[in-house]
């Protein structure tokens, strides 16, 4: 990780250190010069560097890899002290935690309050992904926006980061941040199965960050006050690694019947919880993540690329140069395994609350010949819904992805199995067309 805002830290006037009679005062090494100042300096952790972020809407494509990812995604920060004793959420960074140096250890550390420009009153501070780099660095959106340094004092701080993907600037939303004396919790998130909601907290060294130090002594002052500027000097900053809070499902359909040729998938749909509060910061860490809405079930609908419906994707050219819109299977194989046939990936993937079950529907058309040769079309027949659930009796879980393999016989007629893959690896599940009712048609 690069050490680029050490060397403006050197070009700074020394400093000295105040003693705070509540942390004891560790001697620093004879090689550091614990009078200088050190700024907080975030870098991404290897989890969240390899995960691939889902955001339609937003900056962040699925379908890019290594660096990529995390370009342009924008994430929010806070920092506390870890000792709580006496304090509250509630407080905020003080103005002299803005571009200079306190010799007082501030409950608050970091936080967007003084943001002029922050979607969120309260929320965390802005930062940009710098993805080449692995680190985070601030987003230049006011005034206020300057280098952050620790204190003077060794008390050790936890840090946390969100990302809420585009919901931070959809005003109509009503996203609300509430600060307690435990926790800071967003309110009246809403999803459309096209945001990705993540989760990080830095409150101790890595056993990697920790690996450079071969004095037992210093090892064990370093662990202590991770993460203060005693800790930053030798090398020790937060690393955060995000973890995803929604299950992603990814859909792809397969022929199971000659009838399939003539099927053109025009929607696909999952009922989902959609209505959480998210809880960023928290005493309790147990108690961090989603708190969902049971009542809040609606069916989201699966988008195609940056968002588009289903059927601005090209199905299909017919002689006359007529395109017709949707997914078709690849064409039938008699006597094949369906799964045999290649894949056809549908639309992008749908990011959905964790649950026990999902309800699916698939809407599509079918057009043919018919055995007098007059055409057929049958436009708007939809399957009824049919509930998903996994063999093994488990619940689709957050940080899961999971593959969707529709199977098309005809109208009114499909089948279904679900395969789980990483983001984390997981068995797989098959549910035959018999679990769906009599299709109808939808008008």
């Amino acid at each position: 990780m690069k050490r680029k805002f050490l060397i403006v830290g050197l070009l700074l006037a020394a400093w000295s250190g105040c003693s705070d009679d509540s942390f004891k005062e560790y001697p620093s090494e004879e090689n550091v010069d614990d009078n200088i100042p050190v700024p907080v300096q975030l870098s991404l952790g290897r989890a969240s560097y390899s995960a691939s972020t889902k955001g339609l809407t937003g900056a962040v494509d699925e379908r890019e890899e290594g660096n990529e990812v995390w370009k342009n995604a924008k994430v929010y920060v806070y920092a506390f002290l870890k000792d709580r004793a006496g304090k509250s959420f509630e407080e905020t960074m003080s103005g002299d935690n803005v571009g200079g140096v306190s010799s007082v250890s501030a409950s608050c550390l970091i936080d967007g309050s003084l943001d002029a420009s922050n979607p969120l009153a309260g929320g965390g501070k802005e930062a940009d992904v710098l993805p080449a780099e692995r680190e985070l660095a601030w987003s230049d959106r006011s005034e206020t926006t300057k280098t952050l340094y620790y204190p003077a004092a060794q008390e050790p701080y936890a840090f946390y980061a969100y990302y809420i993907d585009t919901l931070a600037y959809n005003q109509e939303m009503g996203l609300r941040v509430n600060r307690t004396q435990d926790s800071i919790e967003i309110e009246n998130i809403k999803i459309e199965g096209t945001q990705d909601l993540m989760h990080a907290v830095a409150s101790e060294a890595t056993d990697e960050q920790l690996g450079a130090l071969t004095d037992p002594d210093e090892l064990e002052m370093v662990r202590e006050t991770a993460f203060s500027a005693y800790s930053a000097r030798r090398g020790v900053q937060p690393e955060m690694s995000f973890r995803h809070l929604l299950a992603r499902l990814q859909f792809e359909i397969y022929p199971g019947a000659k009838e399939a040729d003539d099927v053109v998938v025009k929607a696909i749909r999952v009922e989902s919880m959609t209505r959480c509060k998210f809880t960023v910061v928290h005493v309790d860490p147990a108690k961090m993540g989603l708190n969902w809405e049971r009542g809040s079930r609606e069916f989201l609908q699966l988008k195609g690329d940056n968002g588009t419906p289903l059927t601005d994707h090209v199905a299909e050219v017919k002689e006359d140069g007529t395109e017709v819109g949707g997914y078709k299977s690849n064409p039938f194989v008699a006597g094949a395994d369906p799964f045999s046939v290649e894949a056809v990936r549908v639309g992008e993937s749908m990011l959905v609350a964790p649950d026990e079950s999902y309800r699916i529907s698939v809407l599509f058309d079918q057009t043919g010949q018919a055995t007098d040769g007059s055409d057929i079309e049958m436009p708007g027949i939809e399957t009824a819904v049919a509930e998903l659930k996994l063999d093994s009796g488990t619940a689709f879980e957050a940080g899961r992805q999971y593959k969707i393999r529709v199977v098309i016989y005809g109208v009114q007629k499909i089948g279904v199995s679900a395969t789980v893959e990483p983001w984390e690896d997981g068995g797989t599940v098959d549910v035959t067309e018999d679990d769906f009712e009599e299709g109808t048609t939808n008008n």
